[in-house]
């Protein structure tokens, strides 16, 4: 009983996340940039900074389209 309490607070927190994510631009670009890559955290973050000194702005994520398969409430 205490794992499904807790896998259902767990899916609401990431149900939380992605309602961020879709509305806050800046909330969205950080995201795409640090989740779902096996690249190295610090490493994304310094390159990130390399980039913003050299007016190049943040690189590209290495992320897929960023969905994380979550469907719309409307209508259901």
């Amino acid at each position: 009983m205490l794992l499904h309490n807790r896998n259902e607070e767990v899916e609401h927190g990431m149900m939380t996340l992605e309602w961020l994510r879709r509305n806050d631009d800046k909330f969205d670009r950080f995201t795409r940039r640090y989740l779902f890559t096996d690249a190295d955290i610090i490493g994304i973050e310094e390159a990130a900074d390399e980039a913003a000194a050299a007016g190049e702005g943040a690189p590209a994520a290495a992320v897929s389209d960023g969905s994380l398969g979550i469907r719309g409430l409307r209508g259901a």
